[in-house]
């Protein structure tokens, strides 16, 4: 019901002779709803501001599967590369997935994660979010056959893969099994990819 102009004039100095904590409680009482409401709008709208001008660019986008590297070798693997194409760390990224596990008979213990790593490589790569696979024999038997692997010009001949365990980050690491280094057909970063390449054979 619509108060008259006495009543609110009553009301303003009722409220007026009140103490802060009445003052206060009284406003939650009667404006709870708008007040949350304009709380979490305005959390909302400060989360979307932060993300904005917080999130990096995403140079590359490169997974590990069935390959296990340190955290120096990450560093290499990912702010090196963004250094060496000359941008800043702060601004520029490469997305480095490190839990991918493939394989076409995996054991009973692995199968959960192997099916679960499966669903993470279609989604990345449907959503164009995977530029560069780092994999082990297995993987590489794996992700060939099923042709998810593109043919890349490498030195004087077509590949769908290139040996990196001789180049200067996995060396260093001491990697002793065999690494390969593929790129997904549809990937719309291909010259960073190759330039990737270039990088990790270069040592940076």
């Amino acid at each position: 019901m619509k108060l008259t102009a006495q009543e609110r004039a009553d009301n303003w100095k009722a409220f007026r002779r009140m103490s802060a904590a009445q003052k206060a409680d009284y406003i939650f009482s009667y404006y709870k709803l708008p007040i949350v409401l304009t709380l979490l709008f305005a959390y909302i709208l400060c989360y979307g501001l932060y993300r904005h001008f917080t999130r990096k660019e995403v140079l590359l986008y490169v997974a590990c599967a069935n390959v296990v590297v340190s955290e120096e070798t990450a560093e290499a693997l990912s702010e090196g590369f963004v250094r060496h194409s000359g941008e800043d760390v702060r601004k520029c990224e490469v997305s480095l997935y490190q839990t991918l596990y493939l394989s076409e008979n995996p054991t009973l213990a692995n199968h959960e994660y192997a099916y679960a790593s499966r669903l993470k490589l279609l989604a990345a790569i449907d959503a164009e979010q995977l530029d560069v696979v780092l994999m082990n024999q297995e993987a590489y038997d794996f992700l060939s056959e099923k042709e998810y692997l593109a043919d890349i010009a490498y030195q004087t001949y077509q590949t769908n893969a290139v040996d990196v365990s001789r180049f200067p980050v996995f060396r260093d690491a001491g990697f002793t099994d065999a690494v390969f280094l593929g790129v997904i057909p549809n990937s719309p970063r291909m010259s960073a990819a190759l330039e990737y390449i270039a990088y990790l054979e270069s040592g940076g």
